[in-house]
């Protein structure tokens, strides 16, 4: 008898949008550990999740991302009019596959796609699988303060996975993103 489809959120990690999507060496912090560090107010990040399928039977249908700001309010769906955190036009093309980057937990990897049009990615993902879906995301000045804490995590066809063993939580550091004060000419040091 075959058991149905078991989704887990196991691992993620925070990268920078300035090369490819797939790209190992653009990670901001550390896989599975808060980010404390390179996340600015309008400055557009990627984020990967990664989900694993522990059941026999397959998930078809859509993906989308969530967050909670401040550990209140519940979790929103991001999108490209949400508060606080928005879908953003990033440096890849909308359904890029994406490949393994995030420690293997014995399943077999099944490609993800890159979102950074709507907030929703669809694929498949077969009993035994596991795959890192990424969005393209920004984090609203007109909305957010420096200091704010932001938990993320994926829903399946609009509904919670069955386990979430880690969500992807970050910390807003800085008012203005780095990038955007170097195409204005200003020079950090630290």
């Amino acid at each position: 008898m075959y058991s149905p489809a078991f989704l887990e959120q196991r691992h993620y990690r925070f990268q920078s949008d300035s090369a490819d999507v797939n790209d190992s060496g653009t990670e901001l912090g550390s896989d599975d550990t808060p980010n404390t560090a390179d996340i600015a107010l309008d400055g557009v990040f990627f984020l990967r999740l990664k989900v694993v399928n522990t059941g026999d039977m397959s998930a078809n249908g859509a993906w989308t991302l969530q967050y909670e700001k401040n550990d209140t309010g519940g979790f929103i769906t991001v999108t490209t009019t949400s508060s606080n955190v928005r879908v953003a036009s990033g440096a890849e093309a909308d359904d890029t596959a994406t490949t393994e980057l995030l420690p293997n937990d014995g399943g077999s990897y099944s490609n993800g796609l890159y979102d950074d049009v709507d907030g929703s990615v669809s694929t498949n993902l077969a009993g035994g699988n596991e795959k890192e879906n990424v969005w393209s995301i920004t984090c609203r000045s007109a909305e957010m303060s420096v200091g704010d804490t932001l938990d993320f995590r994926m829903l399946f066809g609009g509904s919670t996975l069955d386990e979430y063993d880690i969500d992807g939580e970050c910390t807003v550091v800085a008012a203005v993103a780095a990038d955007e004060l170097a195409m204005q000419g200003v020079i950090l040091t630290q």
